[in-house]
């Protein structure tokens, strides 16, 4: 057997395994997810979690970073328990409905290396931290407005108006900032690639920035707006007695709405007891999606050197 057949043969059983191990994660996750919702629907314990009191923010006294969920939840509803479940799980089904957009979108593109490479593609997005499980274990997180608008920005670069993709994908980039400062990272890198579809792949890259800019322009002074402001103690007890928590909570999604950046990082990671669990969970969920990922890159089909040679400009 020649060199090239036996690197090749071996890269083969490496792929199989890793789609075998990719199929079993991917069952294991499909798994999860029915347990959980099931005995997460319908289940008013929801309101006396951490995320409760998000859902009481609204624009009544001026306003108020991550207040346009509630504002629009005031408008429409009562804000009784039942009403506060149905848009907690609202959001989160929606969440799931994006995520199935996005990776429907992704496997589109993926077709052409086989149906194994595929199977890895969805077990890296089914392990990835801000997909599948933070969905389940969190229902109703505000976090979910970011893939709700990311799934909005990858459908609406398929309407090819390029004038309609700059303006909704503008007013998709200010709802989300508007629901989470923080969700400007999500939508950024998807304005910017809307942008450069719109400008042409010829374009100088000053022109996509600038349409960037532009685009982007109304969220970054949402995002501003909403890390200068910061609600009254009076309104914050109010959020808490409207979502059934005790007034001396002192970190829940009311409470820091009144801290900085820099207070929100110091609190979450308080070394005062040891490492923080979120630390930890964070660097067992970075170092399993950095595996996946690289699994995948390394995996995928490589052009023929002939080809990258004659893409090599001549001297």
């Amino acid at each position: 057997m020649t060199p090239i057949l036996r690197t090749r043969n071996h890269g083969d059983v490496a792929l199989t395994i890793l789609a075998a191990v990719a199929t079993y994660l991917i069952v294991c996750v499909l798994w999860f997810v029915v347990v959980v919702l099931k005995r997460s629907v319908g289940d008013y314990g929801l309101l006396e979690t951490w995320i409760g009191p998000q859902y009481f923010a609204d624009y009544s006294h001026g306003f108020v970073r991550r207040g346009l969920p509630g504002e629009v939840l005031g408008l429409v509803s009562d804000r009784s328990p039942r009403a506060l479940l149905s848009a907690m799980w609202t959001l989160t089904f929606g969440a799931l409905s994006g995520l199935i957009l996005i990776v429907s979108q992704l496997v589109g593109r993926a077709r052409g290396g086989g149906l194994k490479r595929i199977v890895l593609l969805l077990a890296v997005v089914a392990v990835s931290p801000i997909s599948v499980s933070e969905i389940v274990l969190d229902p109703g997180r505000y976090d979910f407005v970011g893939i709700v608008a990311t799934a909005a920005l990858v459908a609406i670069g398929l309407l090819g108006d390029p004038r309609r993709t700059l303006v909704l994908a503008a007013a998709v980039a200010v709802v989300a900032v508007a629901s989470e400062e923080l969700l400007l990272v999500f939508v950024a890198p998807f304005v910017l690639i809307a942008a450069q579809r719109v400008a042409g792949s010829a374009a100088p890259r000053t022109r996509v920035v600038r349409l960037s800019a532009f685009v982007l322009a109304p969220a970054l002074v949402v995002a501003g707006l909403s890390a200068l402001t910061r609600p009254s103690a009076s309104f914050v007890a109010s959020m808490l007695a409207g979502a059934g928590h005790p007034p001396t909570e002192v970190y829940n999604s009311a409470t820091v709405l009144r801290l900085s950046f820099s207070d929100e990082v110091r609190l979450a990671y308080d070394w005062s007891h040891g490492v923080p669990n979120m630390v930890l969970s964070a660097g067992v969920w970075l170092a399993v999606y950095a595996a996946a990922v690289a699994a995948v890159v390394a995996l995928m089909p490589r052009p023929p050197r002939q080809q990258m040679q004659a893409r090599t400009p001549r001297r």
